[in-house]
């Protein structure tokens, strides 16, 4: 069910002129704004049985707003601008991104979220208008299927404005660093949605080139790969129960206010062409006067990982592996998560100490003999140290980390997840340095 909130309906209202900048969500290509573009086609809207994900067209900027909007905040002047298949709400979602409802804005048919991935080009062409304030901001580059959604909103005096989202896109992974959809996330003219703490390279504008693990796809190459979710055909995605080939982690967009109204503006549009369409899904009640939580790596049943604050997280049924805890690589699909009952190998054993600040002892078994490698991965996913031994046998073992990387730095105090890799599958563990 969708939240109700604080606001007078009947200041709803249609409004012609927009006032606030754009923040894009997809890149630039150097050279003209007329360059030309090789001709790219796709697949329309793909029938599918009934799924768990549930879409409905939204006819007014109140049918979103009514789902958006937390408690605390008071709407005024909203207008809708979008195609009639471009913008609505969705249920049942709580698997596929993390949280179960919300609206969603997309340059195609807001249907091409619903899984399973059949296509690798799924594309709705309206012959809609684009949105001048992205085109703009591309370099006079032609835009195309807009959907936008602008409203005034009220806090109190100090508060912060804040709302948790995932973008998602058919232009993953083949059209990273090429050509890309945009979609515009500001407040009072300010981009809030930057890529957030835990990913390597927080503060950067959340894009297809920033949010990504590299064309061709290579985790954990790419920029932020640990928050980006694969699920391109082509590159053995397919699990995650959406259409959308790639997607971000759940984010939290935020920025603090002053004391009266503020403007908001979000907006997608196709860029160049209208193939390969975009989305950006906002979950229900999530648009507040208050700062966001702390979030990390959620896993669920399924082995999907997914961050989350820990609170949603375990109401939800997952298991918290802690904040600002990666999910690249995968701690969800670890032959030590749950209910293994014979693992190869296994860490269970544990680190000691943990937290430590000067040296752990990390202690895992192996169940048959064989290759073993152990890996260590900052909080960004990256690739800070690694262990290998050619072979080894059945048994208890131990190795002893001294908090550097491997060409013997320091490393930050901060998360970081050892992962065990066997012939037969992987274990992993979080480790905490402090210093």
């Amino acid at each position: 069910m969708c939240r109700d909130h604080a606001r007078n309906s009947s200041a709803l209202k249609i409004r012609g002129a927009y006032s606030a900048c754009l923040f894009l969500v997809g890149s630039l290509i150097c050279g003209s704004a007329n360059a030309a573009v090789p001709h790219r086609t796709g697949d329309e809207s793909i029938p599918k049985a009934p799924q768990a994900i549930t879409t409905t067209y939204a006819n007014s900027a109140e049918d979103l707003l009514d789902c958006l909007a937390g408690s605390d905040v008071v709407i005024t002047n909203a207008v809708l601008t979008s195609s009639p298949l471009s913008a609505g709400t969705f249920t049942g979602a709580l698997s596929v991104f993390g949280f179960d409802d919300g609206i969603v804005l997309s340059s195609g048919d807001i249907r091409n979220i619903v899984g399973p991935n059949l296509s690798d080009q799924a594309t709705g062409s309206f012959g809609a208008a684009g949105d001048n304030d992205i085109s703009d901001m591309l370099g006079g580059i032609e835009t195309y299927d807009a959907a936008v959604l602008e409203f005034d909103c009220q806090c109190a005096a100090g508060a912060s404005i804040s709302m948790q989202y995932l973008f998602g896109s058919e232009e993953y992974n083949e059209y990273v660093h090429q050509v890309n959809d945009a979609f515009a996330f500001f407040v009072d003219g300010v981009p809030i949605a930057l890529v957030p703490e835990g990913c390597d390279t927080p503060g950067l504008p959340v894009t297809i080139n920033n949010v990504n693990c590299g064309n061709p796809y290579a985790p954990p190459d790419g920029v932020n790969c640990g928050c980006y979710r694969n699920n391109d055909l082509d590159d053995g995605g397919g699990s995650i129960d959406t259409e959308m080939d790639g997607l971000t982690q759940t984010f939290f967009a935020t920025v603090d206010v002053g004391a009266g109204t503020h403007h908001v503006k979000i907006a997608i549009a196709d860029a160049l062409d209208t193939a390969f369409d975009s989305a950006v899904l906002i979950r229900c009640g999530s648009l507040t006067c208050s700062p966001p939580p702390r979030v990390g790596a959620c896993c669920f049943e399924n082995g999907q990982c997914v961050s989350l604050a820990e609170e949603d997280c375990t109401s939800q049924g997952g298991s918290y592996r802690g904040d600002e805890f990666p999910c690249e690589p995968n701690p969800c699909q670890s032959s030590d998560v749950e209910d293994d009952a014979e693992p190869e190998s296994r860490l269970d054993r544990g680190a000691a100490p943990n937290p430590f600040d000067a040296t752990t002892t990390i202690r895992y078994s192996l169940q048959v003999a064989g290759p073993v490698s152990i890996a260590l991965f900052d909080a960004g996913g990256r690739l800070v140290r690694e262990w290998t031994r050619s072979e080894q046998s059945p048994g208890d073992h131990a190795i002893t980390w001294d908090g550097g990387d491997d060409a013997g730095r320091r490393l930050p105090a901060g998360v970081y997840l050892v992962r065990i890799r066997t012939q037969r599958g992987d274990s992993t563990r979080r480790l905490v340095l402090s210093r």
